[in-house]
């Protein structure tokens, strides 16, 4: 059995590497397709994961997306006509599902985003099985499904990569820094999805105010505008203050060796906050999963206005490590959408 994977995203190429090679432990033959988009190839080449590069991410506008997703649609048939995989296995990607669909190739779907209706009406309706984390209400997702199984686990998917993740202190000497220094981690919001269309970015206030109380922002931009605006923002001394990486990094050890890490999305909140780093996530809504993590005892606090993000950011740095918290036993007890995910192959692959 040949399995296709196909990763949009920074979060989904390390959830689909991370499946990728417990396949390949297993017996079972996998590919991975990928686009041009921000760190995601850099991350996959780092992972040291082989993968088809298939088109571009198609900005902010509709008619953008579109084009991008009807151009990635026909190299990507071309593809999967040469791999000739049994199953896909992605996010919600729509035109990884719609080419799977249209071949006949039957698709587990994996998700943590029912904000997302747009891309969730394109995708959900065509998969097989959806797998989502038991800390979404079955109803969040149910009324996007069609003929599909719906199957939860009582984890979240960042536990794929962090469940025998061992920090590396060289990620600090790739950067220039040193465990001496206090470090925050900044990711701003996707304001190009269509989720985000018609809010304003926070970004470039919330990093600024925060400027003298770290040593080193080491800054993960979404798109280039974004570098472009912190730089106008800040002026020439933000080689001072800022470090822009050039391509992925190991974050999951920079999250162990920083003193706060602060989100727009939730994805490296929530990482940060599961390994016990203390993390800010000020996207617009309490997600239900970044709530669970809380619930669990993990430091992920969620803020909606600026002015909140920068308080809560100040007092926290104001000594750190107060709120830090050992959460192995929190990692070891919870399960990985990995464990849902072979069990579906197992049993395809026996009825063979």
């Amino acid at each position: 059995m040949k399995v296709w994977l196909d990763a949009l995203t920074p979060k989904q190429a390390i959830l689909m590497a991370s499946f990728l090679t417990e396949l390949n432990k297993y017996g079972f033959s996998a590919f991975m397709t990928t686009r041009r988009y921000e760190y995601t190839e850099s991350l996959l080449r780092k992972l040291g994961i082989s993968f088809y590069s298939i088109g571009r991410h198609g900005g902010g506008s509709l008619r953008g997306k579109l084009i991008a997703d009807i151009s990635r649609m026909k190299s990507l048939v071309r593809i999967v006509e040469k791999e000739k995989p049994s199953i896909l296995i992605a996010y919600t990607s729509p035109s990884a599902f719609r080419v799977a669909y249209g071949l006949g190739i039957p698709i587990i779907a994996l998700t943590d985003t029912p904000h997302a209706i747009a891309v969730n009406k394109l995708t959900l309706p065509l998969a097989r099985w959806i797998i989502i984390s038991k800390c979404i209400e079955r109803c969040e997702i149910e009324r996007f499904i069609v003929d599909g199984k719906l199957i939860q686990y009582d984890g979240v998917d960042e536990l794929a990569w962090l469940k025998n993740f061992k920090p590396q202190e060289n990620v600090l000497e790739e950067l220039g820094l040193s465990k001496k220094e206090k470090i925050m981690v900044f990711r701003p919001e996707e304001e190009k999805a269509a989720y985000y269309r018609g809010k304003k970015a926070k970004y470039t206030i919330i990093l600024k105010s925060l400027l003298d109380c770290v040593d080193k922002i080491v800054f993960f931009p979404r798109y280039k505008s974004q570098v472009t605006k912190i730089k106008r923002s800040i002026g020439k001394s933000i080689d001072e203050h800022v470090i822009i990486p050039s391509e992925a990094i190991d974050t999951r050890s920079l999250y162990m060796y920083s003193a706060l890490v602060i989100s727009g999305g939730a994805t490296m909140a929530r990482e940060a906050a599961l390994l016990g780093t203390p993390s800010i996530c000020y996207f617009p809504l309490e997600l239900s999963v970044n709530k669970c993590v809380r619930a669990w005892g993990c430091p992920l606090y969620h803020c909606k206005d600026v002015k909140d993000v920068i308080e809560l950011a100040k007092e926290i740095l104001r000594n750190p490590y107060n709120y830090h918290v050992n959460t192995s036993e929190i990692i070891k007890r919870k399960q990985s959408p990995l464990d849902v995910v072979l069990k579906i192959l197992r049993e395809l692959r026996s009825n063979e």
